[in-house]
């Protein structure tokens, strides 16, 4: 990646190396090239466009005598050898314009002009081969006005895209020739900006002189207004998102309700070993239980389904009609275990389970007697 943008890097030009010809965008290259020329001499646009220094010398005119006619005054080219510092100097320029526009073409561009002897020869025969003649030159200029006048903002575009798509525009249009003052610019490019920004370039427009407000000074003011909205966004988003981790933190920090205790068939069975010696308590209970797993297998215990408006409220439940009789230290069953509902034989084993933890506790905490018989 880094390799990547090296190259990048010298694609555009150093300052010891010059831009690499680009076919399809030959403007841009045009450009960025003049002012390297004009970086590496100033002097070296003047020979693009007036052509190389030729030194000559001046010949005094002769006057007429002995019915030879007058000679008059004349420009000779100088010889090599007669060439001066200055002479030497300005011959080197175009040459080194020459080096400088090579080194930058490819071998198969090069290979077009490499016969030419003159900076503005090679110069010239580039721009009519990638930017086309007269005829030419007019159509992309009829092109890009067309362009400029119909210039929009695309979908999903941001401000700094929108700014640079239409700055490029403009310097392919001065490079053709054509200019807009600075009010039309600034005008074009508020019109081409979506339709929230329009209250806030509206106020622009009342608030400061659009004549003296250049492209840049605009897009300065409305990259800060972007800016602006987009930090106020976050604080309200991380202000929300600090709200609902400060309620989740207090919802964590409350313990959870114990769930209510129950009873369960295979709890009741494993405490069959525990139950009590007595016949009779054994098979009435053992006949409640029996009641109670027919009842779950089918299905007794689905949820009760909500009232709607049409449903008629029904009356409370009857207490349950359970008769139970206290004996000391255990119940007995007085009904028939058929007969009972399910939260009624639920509430029996829990009594019955209840009692059966007294009692061991009793036995346990009974204090030993001694026996008062005495040894035989």
């Amino acid at each position: 990646m880094a390799l990547q943008a090296k190259d990048n890097y010298f694609d555009t030009g150093s300052a010891g190396k010059p831009p690499r010809f680009n076919k399809d965008n030959f403007s841009l290259w045009k450009t960025r090239m003049e002012l390297f020329l004009s970086g590496s001499d100033p002097q070296i646009p003047y020979f693009l466009e007036n052509g190389p220094h030729v030194p000559t010398q001046t010949v005094h005119p002769i006057p007429a005598a002995g019915g030879q006619p007058a000679v008059p005054e004349r420009q000779l080219v100088k010889p090599v050898t007669d060439w001066n510092d200055e002479d030497r100097r300005l011959v080197n320029i175009d040459t080194k314009a020459r080096s400088l526009i090579a080194m930058s073409l490819p071998d198969d561009v090069f290979h077009s002009v490499c016969h030419l002897r003159s900076a503005k020869e090679i110069w010239d025969t580039l721009c009519v081969q990638y930017e086309g003649t007269a005829v030419l030159m007019e159509s992309r200029k009829i092109f890009l006005v067309r362009q400029y006048e119909s210039f929009i903002h695309q979908k999903d575009e941001t401000l700094s895209q929108l700014h640079q798509r239409f700055n490029c525009l403009l310097i392919d249009l001065k490079t053709i020739g054509t200019t807009y003052s600075n009010s039309e610019v600034v005008t074009k490019f508020m019109e081409a900006l979506p339709e929230h920004w329009e209250i806030y370039t509206s106020y622009l427009t009342m608030s400061k002189d659009i004549k003296t407000l250049t492209l840049s000074e605009l897009y300065g003011i409305l990259l800060n207004r972007e800016q602006q909205k987009k930090l106020k966004k976050n604080l309200i988003r991380d202000s929300k998102e600090s709200k609902s981790t400060s309620v989740a933190l207090v919802s964590d920090s409350v313990p959870p309700v114990a769930a209510s205790s129950s009873v369960t068939i295979t709890e009741l069975e494993s405490s069959d070993s525990d139950m009590s010696e007595d016949p009779e308590f054994n098979e009435s209970l053992a006949l409640l239980t029996r009641s109670f797993k027919k009842f779950a297998k089918k299905g007794n215990f689905h949820k009760k389904k909500h009232l709607s408006i049409t449903d008629k409220p029904k009356s409370d439940p009857p207490a349950p009609s359970v008769a139970l009789l206290a004996i000391p230290g255990r119940f007995k069953l007085l009904v028939d275990p058929a007969l009972l509902r399910p939260d009624e034989m639920i509430m029996i084993l829990n009594l019955y389970l209840v009692n059966r933890i007294q009692d061991q506790d009793q036995e346990t905490n009974e204090p030993v007697l001694q026996s008062t018989d005495p040894v035989h």
